[in-house]
């Protein structure tokens, strides 16, 4: 198996930045609103934004690092509310930094979906406990 091609890099610094785009283009494509790339201007609209992508590492309420190897921004510091093509929905909570679903935050309370042939979860009713709902 080979391994993941990178995408190449658009100019980012490669330096830790917490104030503002460490890739001058980014910053541009931010600004212009994804200029030629409807697609990404539509995603941005329907609210697939940074702060909400499984790969976000936040840095401060506005700033963060992009730590998804297939995103063409990887690496990049970027806005919380900028996107990409490579957006992967997890929610505003703490991010699993991974595609699979199984493992995301479930910081809404979900149930993790029991593979087929696990056994459930019981509630174990302890005596004289009292049940806790």
């Amino acid at each position: 198996m080979s391994e993941p091609r990178k995408p190449p890099r658009l100019g980012n610094q490669n330096k830790v930045y917490d104030r503002g785009f460490s890739n001058p283009e980014s910053a541009r494509l931010y600004q212009d609103q994804w200029p030629g790339e409807p697609a990404l201007r539509k995603a941005y609209e329907a609210g697939e934004q940074c702060d909400g992508c499984a790969f976000y590492a936040r840095f401060n309420a506005d700033w963060g690092l992009c730590c998804f190897y297939r995103s063409r921004h990887y690496l990049e510091t970027v806005f919380e509310h900028f996107t990409c093509g490579t957006f992967v929905r997890e929610g505003n909570g703490p991010h699993s930094f991974t595609e699979d679903r199984q493992q995301h935050c479930r910081c809404g309370g979900e149930e993790l979906a029991v593979p087929r042939g696990y056994p459930r979860r019981r509630e174990v009713k302890l005596p004289g406990a009292k049940n806790p709902r």
